[in-house]
C-alpha cells in the first residue's frame, strides 16, 4: 500500500500442499476488477501451458474481470515423491512431500480502495488442465466467462445462474470450501463428512450451527479418516 493506505500491488502467497484424484487441475483467480487496472503480473510458478491465453499484462484473454492463472497443472508445481504413491500427500504410508511457497505479485496502473479486493472479493477456482471450460469455484462464486454453464445442473450439481445459486450440490454441500486456518483434510477417497462429523450440522443450518466444525476439538474429528503425515 502506499502513504494514503491504497493498495498499489497485491502479492499473493501460496502453497499447493496435497493432489488427489486422477484428473489434473489447474488454479487461478478473479478479481472485481477490469483487466486495464492491472499493469502486469511477475510469478515463481513455471510458465502455464498453451492451452490458456494472456494478455500482455499477465491478465487471461477473454474475460470482462482481470482473471489470473497461476498454473494449469499441480504436478508441474510440486515434485512428485515417486515412490509409487497414486496421489501427492493425500494416500497414507507413501512418503510425505514438503509444500513449498511461491509468490504471484499483481501490480496495478492506478492505486486502489483495499476494500474494493477484501478476501469475501476475491473468486479462486480450480480448472480441468485440458478443457479450460470445466471449472470449481466456492460457494456463491459465479464462473468466469471462459467457463462452459451447460454443466451447471448436471449429476449432483445445483447451480441456478437464475437465482444466483453456485456450485453447490443439492443437499447444500459446496464443492470448494475456504477455511481460516491449515485445514487437516481427509484421506484420498474418503467423505469429508466422515473426518468431520460436524459439517453436516454447519451445512443443514445455513452456517448458523456449528460453524467451527473444522476445529480439533473434542469430539469434533475422526482421525481415522483424516490424512497425517
Amino acid at each position: 500500500s502506499n502513504a494514503r493506505n491504497q493498495v498499489v500491488a497485491i502479492n499473493v502467497i501460496t502453497q499447493v500442499r496435497a493432489i488427489g484424484g486422477s484428473i489434473r487441475n489447474g488454479f487461478g483467480f478473479q478479481l472485481n476488477l477490469n483487466p486495464a487496472q492491472i499493469v502486469g503480473v511477475q510469478s515463481e510458478y513455471p510458465a502455464i501451458d498453451h492451452t490458456i491465453s494472456l494478455n500482455n499484462n499477465g491478465t487471461e484473454s477473454g474475460q470482462k474481470l482481470a482473471t489470473f492463472i497461476l498454473f494449469t497443472d499441480a504436478y508441474q508445481v510440486v515434485t512428485h515423491a515417486g515412490d509409487g504413491s497414486p496421489t501427492l500427500n493425500t494416500t497414507m504410508g507413501y512418503r510425505y512431500v514438503t509444500p513449498t511457497e511461491k509468490q504471484f505479485t499483481i501490480f496495478l496502473k492506478d492505486p486502489l480502495d483495499p476494500n474494493l479486493i477484501t478476501i469475501n472479493k476475491i473468486n479462486p477456482f480450480i480448472f480441468r488442465q485440458n478443457d479450460r471450460s470445466h471449472e470449481i469455484h466456492l460457494v456463491g462464486f459465479p464462473p468466469t466467462d471462459l467457463a462452459n454453464p451447460d454443466l451447471f445442473g448436471t449429476g449432483c450439481d445445483a447451480t441456478d445462474e437464475a437465482a444466483g445459486i453456485y456450485y453447490q450440490t443439492k443437499n447444500g454441500l459446496p464443492w470448494a470450501m475456504n477455511i481460516p486456518i491449515q485445514f487437516d483434510y481427509t484421506i484420498e477417497k474418503e467423505d469429508i463428512l466422515k473426518g468431520f462429523p460436524n459439517l453436516r450440522a454447519w451445512i443443514s443450518s445455513g452456517g448458523y450451527s456449528k460453524a467451527d466444525w473444522y476445529q480439533d476439538k473434542q469430539g469434533y474429528r475422526d482421525w481415522t479418516y483424516i490424512y497425517r503425515w
